[in-house]
């Protein structure tokens, strides 16, 4: 039986988020949004700012960021089902997923506020369930042995 892993249920939350959000914006593409909208999208794209050196419109700047949002999204997610769930990896993912709910709830639409939200509380029992404490202070102690071990062969000494 597989143990519930709230750092693999957060790195499919953000891959599920991403890939939606890339989808959104592909559909949006894809079909004629209502008349009020093509006239903000129009104004947006009408409306040019000098950004760092370069000229980018309002529309140019909302797509790249929203884009850039979904594939920031899924690499973090995959990232996420990548490495070994460390404390420190559920310490930075509670502190970039609690804020991101904040953020979530204030500005955007219902259905990131439930992936993020669900995410965010994966990360918090993550966290204070603990976990793979023991495999981080293995890995620290083996670290240890190592640089001791390179320290006696670096000064003459035998290895037992």
């Amino acid at each position: 039986m597989t143990r519930y892993n709230p750092t693999r249920l957060i790195g499919w939350l953000l891959v599920a988020t991403g890939s939606g959000h890339a989808t959104l914006v592909a559909v949006g593409y894809a079909t004629t949004p209502p008349a009020d909208e093509r006239a903000v999208r129009a104004l947006m794209a009408a409306t040019a700012i000098p950004v760092a050196g370069l000229e980018r419109s309002y529309w140019d700047l909302f797509q790249g960021f929203s884009l850039m949002m979904a594939l920031m999204l899924v690499g973090l997610g995959a990232l996420v089902l990548l490495v070994e769930p460390t404390r420190s990896v559920k310490v930075l993912l509670a502190v970039v997923l609690v804020p991101a709910l904040a953020i979530s709830v204030l500005l955007l639409p219902p259905p990131p506020i439930v992936l993020i939200g669900l995410a965010a509380v994966a990360a918090t029992v993550g966290l204070l369930r603990g976990g793979p404490r023991q495999v981080e202070r293995a890995g620290r102690e083996r670290h240890q042995q190592l640089t001791v071990d390179r320290d006696q062969a670096d000064a003459g000494t035998t290895i037992q």
